[in-house]
């Protein structure tokens, strides 16, 4: 009897924090310079038969986030996109704790990176919304070269 209580409950336990997956527990934004992209989105997959809830997200203050849903049905998914703060330089890694219904314990992303050259805008500009485009980082600009050499001077 025993035994089949502690088999039971390692079968639930493992039930239960592999409800939801996200498509990445890891991220490194790599060199960040002024025109690097500075944020990332995160697929969070609802593998239960019921409906999943996002509760809560604890972040450093220098991670923004906006979310595509709070409400995920079974065999669907949600994102969650983050944002570091870019206005200041140097190496940072920080760890993001999210909450679901599910379970008791959170799913931790962890978010690493360099910034080399600080971005030019405020450091407190949300997240890109879902639905726009982000900016170009191409310059358009006009150049005129005029050569001159010893025939035509």
């Amino acid at each position: 009897m025993r035994s089949f209580l502690i088999l039971l409950f390692i079968s639930i336990s493992s039930l239960v924090n592999g409800q939801i997956t996200p498509s990445t527990l890891n991220h490194d934004f790599g060199d960040i310079y002024s025109d690097s992209q500075t944020y990332v989105d995160i697929v969070f997959t609802n593998n239960s038969q019921a409906n999943q809830f996002l509760l809560t997200i604890e972040k450093p203050r220098d991670v923004y986030y906006i979310f595509s849903s709070k409400k995920m049905f079974p065999d669907s998914s949600i994102v969650i996109r983050f944002k570091i703060n870019d206005a200041l330089k140097g190496k940072f890694f920080y760890q993001v704790d999210i909450y679901f219904s599910g379970a008791a314990d959170p799913i931790t992303i962890s978010l690493k990176g360099n910034v080399h050259e600080p971005s030019s805008t405020t450091s407190m500009t949300d997240c890109p919304d879902f639905n726009s485009k982000p900016p170009s980082s191409a310059q358009n600009f006009s150049l005129v070269i005029k050569v001159l050499d010893s025939i035509t001077h």
